[in-house]
């Protein structure tokens, strides 16, 4: 039985031993386990007073499941009927239902008895599960609810213990101040966790941030963020584009917003700072210079004077008109990020289950509810471009249109997950335009030629790229419509059809084979970080010595 909990990640339960009747003399003892999803005891009296939607749904799903066990009088002999059929999947999809094992529980229990504070524990249990290196052998192995296990976890157990010899007092505020004091004590309240990579240095000039960029770069040449956020310094924002030309460059909200009122008194200017907050957030050009000119008719002049003089010649960096079109994992509007074995780890949970729907999955849910609210009255076909027209459900005077060719839609909230509420709607009501991509599609070819794919009716380029260039540009724009497949086809595999048909199960099958034969490939792939750890030593010397080794030019009198 255990065999079969760890093989299929499922686990069992005992049932209340029935009581043998006097007249049944045929067995002696019997037990029954059944499986822990088919849930015990009645329904609950509890009713929901908001309409709120669980992270992980209900565990009781009334799984028929079991093992039944009996002895006989008189032999040594155990008969046992198990009935293996479940009514939910099993294996790495049931594993956010399970509670943590026998065996882990006492090894946390032990930990926690020695004096082992709970973050200690989980180091010692997760270990180095969560490292970079770690990550082809995370991939490779078969999950375990041992790998889930949460600090959260580690304070259940622990709280356990403590109830041995703890008792709360009468007035529950005495104890829990006492309690606070004794974390304070033990140093509980300071911070933990910082950026997984950053500088230490005496000074935050510009030639010591570009040269710590610099160093970046020479160490990771094929490494080009994509976004990077900054405060309002232009210390690090000089560098930046100096070293990253081709990266995006934005502000963090929280700063700037900081900034701003530390030039004025919010206690005397309520209006101004309301103002100033929903600023930052217009995404309309027009709505953005109108709410420009009512903060400087309230504003003192001091504060329009520093904002015209700083913050108006640098708008792109901070203001949301230039935020637009952007995926629902590109929203972040603060330069706070979070260490890697925690965002690994993270990782690793929402890929299992244990965090719910990822925001892109959640986010298609409710766009594909709110579709129900359109009906087909709303969308029009446009016989001379093929496009559908859909009238807003707010205003009746705008439209939308929808171009299921393209798979686009002209609708501000579109490019979240490249998919809205028009675009299902029209697929509802319109299932014979629906667009079916086949599956054979995802398979690249490991030859091809490019200039075959080129109109000859196409205009020549300004200015012809290298060869080099031209083929880069022609990989990412195959991984990019590659990503932008596999996003549309997995909500498609999420809610796949009742009848499976010899030709879909085909499909599916090169599907399959074509993409492990690509992830074989990728994860095949040279490092591009260095393996050898360098050693640092102190730095014991004044700023000549380290301004000779960083070619900072020596500073002349006035």
């Amino acid at each position: 039985m255990k065999a079969e909990c760890i093989d299929k990640s499922i686990e069992f339960i005992k049932k209340e031993t029935p009581a043998r009747h006097p007249s049944i003399t045929a067995w002696s003892q019997t037990r029954v386990y059944v499986c822990a999803r088919q849930g015990s005891g009645g329904r609950s009296a509890y009713q929901r007073k908001k309409n709120w939607t669980r992270k992980i749904g209900s565990k009781r799903t009334g799984c028929p499941c079991r093992l039944t066990v009996k002895t006989y009088p008189g032999t040594s002999e155990v008969l046992g009927f198990y009935k293996s059929d479940h009514t939910h999947a099993t294996g790495d999809d049931n594993l956010k239902y399970m509670r943590l094992d026998a065996d882990t529980r006492q090894e946390i229990e032990n930990y926690l008895r020695k004096g082992m504070e709970p973050k200690k524990v989980l180091e010692q249990i997760t270990r180095k599960m969560y490292r970079e290196s770690n990550l082809d052998h995370l991939r490779s192995k078969k999950a375990n609810r041992r790998h889930f296990v949460t600090r959260a976890d580690i304070r259940r157990i622990q709280k356990m213990i403590e109830e041995e010899t703890i008792r709360l007092a009468s007035g529950d505020g005495a104890s829990v101040l006492e309690w606070v004091n004794n974390l304070r004590a033990q140093g509980h309240f300071s911070i933990t966790g910082m950026p997984a990579a950053w500088m230490i240095s005496s000074n935050g000039k510009e030639v010591t941030v570009d040269f710590f960029l610099n160093t970046i770069l020479l160490e990771n040449p094929s490494i080009v963020p994509f976004i990077f956020m900054s405060d309002f310094d232009y210390a690090q924002l000089n560098s930046i584009r100096r070293r990253y030309p081709g990266s995006k460059l934005l502000l963090c909200w929280w700063h700037v917003l900081h900034a701003w009122q530390q030039h004025f008194s919010t206690h005397h200017h309520p209006i101004l700072w309301e103002l100033l907050k929903s600023w930052i957030r217009i995404t309309d050009q027009d709505e953005f210079d109108a709410r420009w000119v009512e903060i400087k008719a309230i504003a003192p002049d001091s504060v329009t004077e520093y904002l015209e003089k700083f913050w108006m010649k640098e708008v792109a960096l901070w203001s949301a008109v230039y935020r637009v079109d952007r995926t629902i994992f590109d929203l972040g509007d603060t330069n706070m990020l979070v260490a890697i074995p925690h965002f690994i780890a993270r990782h690793h949970r929402q890929a299992m289950g244990f965090e719910g729907p990822d925001l892109a999955f959640k986010h298609r849910l409710a766009v594909t509810k709110r579709a129900d609210s359109i009906p087909r009255s709303a969308i029009q076909l446009d016989p001379e471009t093929g496009k559908y027209i859909v009238r807003s459900q707010s205003d009746d005077e705008i439209f939308y249109e929808v171009d299921l060719d393209a798979y686009d839609c002209t609708c501000l909230s579109f490019p979240l997950i490249r998919f809205c509420k028009h675009i299902c709607a029209v697929q509802h009501h319109f299932p014979e335009a629906k667009v079916q991509i086949p599956v054979t599609a995802l398979i690249i070819p490991a030859n091809s030629d490019s200039d075959d794919e080129l109109d000859d009716d196409s205009e020549p380029m300004s200015s012809v790229p290298t060869p080099q260039e031209a083929q880069a540009e022609t990989d990412q724009q195959a991984f990019d419509a590659l990503a932008h497949r596999l996003d549309s086809l997995r909500f498609l595999c999420l809610t796949p059809p009742a009848v499976i048909t010899p030709e879909l199960r085909a499909q599916l099958l090169v599907a399959t084979q074509a993409l492990d034969r690509l992830d074989t490939h990728l994860s095949t792939l040279p490092e591009i970080l260095p393996q050898v750890k360098v050693k640092v030593a102190p730095n014991q010397h004044s700023w000549p010595e380290t301004r000779a080794v960083m070619n900072v030019a020596v500073k002349s009198k006035k």
